[in-house]
């Protein structure tokens, strides 16, 4: 293999796709033999496939080659300064470079290819590392690539997007790689980083910045004599120093809302420049300069760098850190950039406690600079917190660019998933979530590298899936419990390993939504691992919390001397709801709830924007304080929670009553009967008024909208035995799907979610409608709805993908691909209400010999067959995104469901109908198809099938599609491994007759009549050709003819 890849032949453009694939074979390899893991096997024991080792060393070789052919040492470009003499001859030599030996193809291909690699090996599970010996090669290439842009742009030859896009993620790739970081940021390779800064701020200056204009203040150093050749070498790096605050400028204009700079620049470059901006901002040469408010230096600021190379700042004076600007930025700038060091960390968390406590100078201060004060203690605690909400960050604390978010959902795993059944669905359905991740990351402009399916069923349904900010609900009470040492280590796990079967014992005694685990009595994986990296990096972040608890409490106490500021009030009352998320101890949560409760009692109602924290923070204490008192609260702090959130779901303020919607959630997850005894039909009553009067809002609050979804379903999967005998009209639940839309003033919350998610894309936004069919489909897993109810959201889902003439439900790929996800659920899912199920999971598929009675009833194959249809026609007049990815999960759908001679028909069908846009995905289907019934050693079923189409085949038109379908089909049919092999490359060359065309057809034609075992059915095969070609001699089928007879 690694010789074919490596010969002159291969063309560099491939080498991403063979990297993909190898990727993706190497994670079949590891998810088949997991299963059944051997004794002793470690996780770094997995082995890479062949096919991704051997593009891994074909891409090392190719980037040392080009490496190699580079000036040694690397010399600092900057194509944009044209008044330097140095940089002038350095790019003379690039160009010698670059026109006499290497392509910028070359170049881009590579870039691409290694930016594929690196992503490859951060989601594969195991976590390969990049052999140590590539590390250099990879940075010098990376320079490199980034130099090729700076270069186009400097001379006047404006790189393509595409071009623009690979190399800033390549780039980005390399800066959140952990040890390639660590080699592009050592002082050994200052240069290199001082190109690369110099490249981006070059893109970012010409196309989105004025002549004439800056992006900020510039810097004013203290003047060095440039005497020696390491002088220079400084006075580069200190211009870099000034691009990259120039450049952070911009990122923070980027992220907090400023749009006028990149009006003419796309959403997805622009994030791509802030990924590279942030990355080169945390390496340690930039990082100082990159932390430090340009306005510093037009208050008199001229520090004297440290360090090796020099270039380290000294931590702000107070007396500028007190100054409100100059705090603002250095707290949007250390937010946005994380912290790098332990000595970082602790320098930043000193200087903070010197804004909140400055030294006293005058006891009589003016009004004004009371505000002041005030407004800079509240960017501290803003700080601090961000500092600490940081640690966070998995699975690296405090940096932003390798890591996201610890999340704990509040949903519970699903047993189901755990079925035979179960585990088929996550196969198929997974592949669904990647496609519609990667569509929300596109929507919003950002790039994840998550791309996983971790949360796919129980993530939180407030959560907006194209954003990973920190949020509300970001931490279970769950895990909370477990955290503190809550739960009983002797909570046993129920057996989720349960059989696909109807009739398995207990079933109807037994709810799925009771078969998962139960409450976990330890951390979760991710929580060990943030421990473990703040272990190792010597942080103590429990003692910044006790310190801001007892600075907090002495701050809110009624009885407290120094009061503070109401601005400074919330942002405190804000920071213990985000910090609680990282609280260990009991003590702490029963401190937040006796502090907030006095708080509560004696603050101003009015004051909304304090109230919605406090509602949030008293809720989240009560619920984790519930289970340390065994489940028996004082009645009387139970009346006064439920009271409270009452009140704020009340309030005209739409944030106050989003807060008292995540305060409910808290106390129903604990499920604290005192509470939630009035608190569910309160919320019943709120969320029915509410749902339907915002539904028939032509625009409305998406955070809003998704928080009520969020709690409605929660309600009915955790609280279903409390509203299913309400008063809601049963006739409704078992109406058809065109009744459903037609009625209005619908009072039924399951028929609601039906309602709003068929409604009109303008009046409900994507978010929300992924979020609805997200709660729909948990409610099918988790076993809690009546046939009826069932039903109708299969109906829902068949309805969200009808193609018809005069309409084309959901426009949007990712309604459609949400909508698609659904009826997979309902598929697998749903066989107690259809009969129609897929074959167990030992059985693979289904098999002609079993006994009959296990077939299903013809009516169930009827239902099962006409929403294969549905899928066939979403195909046709569906989005290229939609066909691909629909086509990728149907054949082994179709295996799951189907015996082979209900679906042959249809799939050859499609393969042969003019009417389809994308033959190219129909024919993989066919391959598929074949595939399986090869695994089933079903050769003959598939050859009578074969040779049943032939006659189909020979009278497409034109000839070029007849001859191309044909040698798909029969590549399709062979069992020649080398043959098969030969389909990629078949696919492309869809719709031409040239000479290797044809003989690819007869070749294919000829391995399939070789197949052929009875003289009957060879004479069949040859007849059919004969008489096509007696018509049109000229045909390809001429030279098939006669290529037989000499066999």
């Amino acid at each position: 293999m690694l010789t074919i890849l490596m010969t002159k032949e291969f063309h560099l453009s491939v080498l991403a796709e063979c990297i993909t694939l190898g990727a993706k074979l190497s994670m079949q390899t590891y998810c088949r033999e997991s299963e059944q893991p051997a004794a002793g096997r470690h996780q770094g024991d997995w082995k890479l496939d062949h096919l991704f080792q051997a593009s891994q060393l074909t891409l090392m070789r190719h980037i040392n080659n080009l490496v190699n052919h580079l000036t040694v040492p690397h010399e600092i470009l900057n194509f944009s300064d044209t008044k330097d003499q140095q940089m002038s001859k350095n790019a003379e030599k690039f160009e010698d470079v670059l026109s006499d030996i290497i392509s910028l193809e070359t170049v881009f291909c590579l870039a691409s290819s290694l930016k594929q690699y690196l992503t490859s090996l951060a989601l594969l599970p195991w976590k390969p590392k990049v052999p140590l010996e590539f590390y250099k090669d990879i940075c010098r290439f990376c320079t490199f690539t980034m130099e090729c842009v700076g270069w186009l742009l400097g001379s006047g030859s404006m790189p393509s997007g595409e071009q623009l896009c690979t190399s800033l993620q390549c780039v980005n790739a390399v800066l959140q790689n952990r040890e390639l970081c660590v080699v592009i940021g050592h002082t050994d390779h200052v240069t290199h980083v001082c190109s690369i800064t110099s490249a981006v701020h070059h893109i970012v200056t010409s196309l989105s910045v004025l002549p004439g204009q800056h992006m900020c203040v510039h810097i004013q150093h203290e003047e060095t004599p440039a005497k020696t050749q390491r002088k220079n070498d400084l006075d580069y790096l200190t211009r870099a120093c000034d691009q990259i605050s120039e450049l952070m400028q911009f990122a923070l204009k980027d992220v907090y809302g400023g749009t006028k700079h990149v009006n003419n620049l796309t959403a997805s470059l622009v994030s791509l420049l802030t990924q590279a901006i942030i990355g080169l901002a945390r390496l340690p040469v930039l990082n100082s300069f990159a932390r430090t408010p340009p306005v510093v230096w037009k208050m008199g600021w001229i520090p004297t760098p440290s360090g090796e190379p020099k270039t380290k700042l000294p931590p702000l004076p107070i007396d500028l850190m007190l100054d409100k600007d100059v705090l603002k930025e250095f707290v949007l700038r250390n937010s946005m950039i994380g912290w790098i060091s332990r000595q970082q960390f602790e320098e930043t968390w000193m200087s903070l406690l010197g804004v909140l406590n400055p030294s006293e100078t005058d006891n009589e201060i003016s009004q004004e600079e009371h505000m002041e004060r005030s407004h800079c203690m509240v960017l501290a605690v803003r700080a601090i917190t961000a500092m600490l909400v940081q640690t966070m960050i998995v699975p690296c604390p405090g940096n932003p660019t390798q890591g996201v978010y610890d999340i704990q959902p509040r949903d519970k795993p699903l047993a189901f998933l755990h079925t035979r059944c179960g585990k088929k669905l996550s196969v198929i359905r997974g592949i669904v979530e990647q496609e519609l991740q990667r569509l929300a990351h596109t929507r919003s402009g950002k790039h994840s590298g998550a791309g996983g399916t971790k949360y796919m069923f129980d993530a939180n349904l407030e959560r907006d899936t194209a954003h990973d900010e920190y949020s509300l609900g970001q931490v279970s009470i769950e895990s909370i419990w477990s955290v503190v040492g809550i739960l009983e280590p002797n909570m046993e796990t129920t057996d989720s390993e349960t059989t696909d079967s109807i009739e398995s014992p207990n079933r109807m005694d037994t709810p799925l939504s009771n078969l998962g685990p139960a409450l976990a009595t330890s951390p979760s994986d991710s929580t060990i691992t943030r421990d473990q990296s703040l272990s190792e990096a010597g942080l103590d972040v429990h003692s910044c919390l006790q310190f801001l608890q007892e600075l907090y409490r002495q701050w809110l106490l009624p009885a407290a001397s120094n009061k503070p500021s109401l601005m400074l009030l919330n942002e405190i009352i804000k920071s213990v709801v985000c910090l609680s998320d990282l609280f260990a101890e009991r003590e702490q949560f029963d401190w937040l709830l006796d502090t907030l409760m006095e708080v509560y009692k004696v603050h101003p109602t009015e004051d909304e924007l304090s109230m919605q924290y406090l509602v949030v923070a008293v809720s989240k204490a009560a619920a984790v304080v519930a289970m340390l008192k065994d489940r028996l609260p004082d009645a009387s702090t139970a009346e006064k929670v439920v009271k409270m959130l009452d009140t704020s779901l009340r309030s005209t303020h739409v944030p106050s009553r989003i807060a008292a919607l995540h305060g409910s959630l808290f106390l129903l997850e604990a499920n604290i009967a005192e509470v939630s005894k009035s608190l569910v039909p309160i919320l019943t009553d709120y969320l029915l008024k509410n749902i339907q009067s915002q539904s028939q809002l032509p625009v409305s609050n998406e955070r809003q909208m998704l928080t009520l979804w969020a709690t409605a379903f929660y309600l009915l999967e955790n609280y279903y035995m409390d509203v299913r005998d309400t008063d809601f009209p049963a006739q409704l639940l078992q109406a058809n799907m065109s009744c459903i839309l037609k009625k209005l003033g619908f009072m039924h919350m399951r028929k609601l979610s039906v309602l709003v998610s068929s409604s009109s894309e303008e009046s409900v936004s994507t978010a929300v409608y992924l979020a609805i069919f997200k709660g729909l489909e948990r409610l099918l897993l988790t076993d809690v709805l009546t046939a009826q109810d069932a039903e109708v959201i299969v109906k829902l889902s068949v309805d969200s993908l009808y193609v018809s003439r005069d309409r084309l439900c959901l426009s949007s790929p990712q309604r459609a691909l949400a909508a698609l996800g659904l009826l997979f659920t309902c598929m697998y899912s749903g066989k107690q209400y259809d009969g129609y199920s897929p074959r167990p999971r030992d059985q693979g598929a289904f098999n002609m010999d079993e006994p009959q009675n296990l077939l299903q009833d013809p009516e169930s194959l009827i239902v099962a067959m006409e929403r294969v249809t549905v899928l066939f026609d979403r195909i046709k007049k569906g989005y290229p995104y939609e066909a691909r990815v629909i086509t990728q999960v149907l054949p082994a759908f179709l295996a799951d469901f189907f015996p082979a001679q209900d679906i042959m028909n249809k799939v050859i069908g499609e393969f042969l109908s003019n009417q389809q846009p994308y033959p190219h995905l129909i024919a993989r289907v066919v391959f598929q198809v074949f595939s399986n019934l090869h695994e089933q050693r079903q050769q003959v079923l598939l050859r009578d099938w074969v040779m049943l189409s032939l006659s189909n085949f020979t009278q497409r038109t034109p000839v070029a599609m007849a001859m191309w379908s044909l040698t798909c089909f029969f590549i399709s049919a062979s069992t020649n491994k080398w043959l098969r092999n030969l389909l990629s490359y078949v696919l492309s060359r869809m719709g031409k007759i040239d000479t290797i065309d044809r003989r690819l057809f007869c070749l294919a034609a000829k391995d399939f009549y070789c197949q052929l075992t009875d003289d009957t059915s060879r004479r069949s095969f040859k007849s059919t050709f004969q008489t096509a070609a007696a018509s049109q001699p000229e045909l390809p089928y001429s030279e098939l003819v006669d290529c037989i007879n000499k066999l």
